[in-house]
């Protein structure tokens, strides 16, 4: 599926950073009251790193570091995936597919300039549920049914073309909550 729009089109323009220095603490607050789920680290608007919630979890709290001792360049992961900002999102859509990311830094001329996350490219393009469906399905299938009897978890409004978490089937198509209660106005 070719989706002819640019990664610069979709992408987060300001996204939370930090530097490495802080604290897993400091970066934790600040994911926290910037309402993110990552991190990016940066040095002179340089990419160095991103720090995720699960990073967190899982090398901090699990591993039973301190979080206010801890630094970010300690836990961050270093070795990333990064895009384009003229790229077209399909190659998104296959990095998310391929190495199971859920965002990815978009850099140019060695800066970062964005960020690009799966919410920001099901805001834009719903089609692509499809896809990151497929990953979910690949990955997940016991503890995240995508489809209940006649009311479907989660998928794209065949009337508005919206993502909706609470589809329902009604005159033989799949419609958001907003769509059946104007069919059955």
């Amino acid at each position: 599926m070719v989706y002819n729009i640019l990664v610069r089109e979709v992408m987060t323009l300001k996204p939370v950073t930090i530097s490495s220095e802080k604290t897993i603490y400091s970066a934790a607050r600040k994911m926290e009251k910037q309402n993110v789920g990552s991190i990016l680290i940066t040095e002179n608007k340089k990419l160095i790193g991103i720090l995720t919630e699960r990073d967190v979890i899982k090398r901090v709290l699990l591993s039973g570091m301190n979080a206010k001792k801890t630094r970010v360049m300690d836990v961050m992961t270093k070795r990333l995936k990064t895009v384009g900002p003229w790229e077209d999102i399909q190659e998104v859509v296959e990095i998310f597919n391929k190495k199971g990311l859920r965002r990815v830094p978009v850099v140019a001329d060695g800066k970062l300039v964005g960020l690009v996350t799966s919410k920001d490219l099901l805001r834009v393009e719903p089609r692509i549920i499809d896809a990151l469906l497929e990953r979910l399905s690949v990955r997940e299938p016991g503890r995240k049914p995508l489809f209940s009897g006649k009311n479907m978890q989660a998928g794209v409004c065949e009337i508005c073309s919206n993502y909706s978490d609470k589809l329902v089937f009604s005159e033989g198509m799949w419609t958001c909550e907003k769509c059946f209660d104007s069919l059955h106005q």
